[in-house]
């Protein structure tokens, strides 16, 4: 499944929102810089779909606000 995301970097909060069927908002304390955002976001998306961190990738928007991910069930 591919999903579009818009990444809220250095959040108060941290959290994964749902906007409608392929669009999510994830917030996270994570900095953007040497992939920590990534990783966390990776983390994130993985509990929110209860699948392993292992099974999300980002596919496009590496260095980007605004990212495609696809999750692996």
């Amino acid at each position: 499944m591919k999903i579009y995301v818009s990444v809220h970097t250095n959040a108060s909060h941290e959290g994964v929102t749902k906007i409608d069927t392929l669009h999510y908002k994830v917030s996270t304390h994570a900095t953007p810089e040497k992939g920590k955002a990534n990783r966390n976001v990776r983390e994130l998306l993985g509990t929110y779909f209860h699948v392993s961190p292992s099974c999300v990738h980002v596919v496009a928007g590496e260095c980007a606000h605004k990212k495609i991910i696809e999750i692996i069930s």
